[in-house]
């Protein structure tokens, strides 16, 4: 696996940060270098790391089952904290699971209002749409991705689509 030249993503940063919606989304299969990426990327811009499943769902366990779903964006507010000018966003299949009936891409769009947030999501570009898993699965999801930049990680090589 190459280690991606970190001087582009920092000019995508640059970007998003004057942008509407501070995001930039990183997209890849699992084992594809997203992690590895993401702490290079907090280490040289200052960003917290939120490794987003364990964090959530440990939140989560104290709220009622039917008022998940409604919990889900203040707690993820919650464990950025307040006046963080930026986020990176990692480990996000929780986000995926039925029972919580989120849109992880809306959700993303929500908590990047404030802040530069680089969130990563496991799966894979087909055209413009994101898609994770496969159609029989109850995890699958599938969304046209709205025009923000996005990093797709194939074996740690990035490949770079701007809005």
């Amino acid at each position: 696996m190459t280690t991606p030249d970190l001087s582009r993503f920092s000019e995508i940063i640059g970007q998003a940060s004057s942008s509407r919606h501070k995001l930039v989304l990183i997209i890849g299969e699992s084992g594809a270098g997203k992690t590895g990426l993401l702490s290079s990327l907090s280490s040289k811009h200052s960003l917290p790391l939120l490794n987003l499943g364990p964090q959530l769902g440990t939140r989560l366990l104290s709220v009622p089952l039917r008022k998940r779903p409604l919990a889900i964006e203040a707690t993820v507010q919650e464990l950025i904290g307040p006046g963080q000018s930026g986020v990176c966003i990692d480990n996000t299949d929780i986000l995926f699971s039925p029972a919580l009936r989120c849109d992880p891409i809306r959700l993303a769009y929500s908590v990047s209002q404030n802040r530069v947030v680089l969130y990563a999501l496991n799966g894979r570009l087909e055209g413009r749409r994101f898609v994770r898993g496969y159609p029989d699965h109850p995890e699958y999801f599938s969304e046209e991705i709205p025009a923000i930049p996005t990093v797709f990680l194939e074996r740690g090589a990035p490949t770079f689509y701007n809005s």
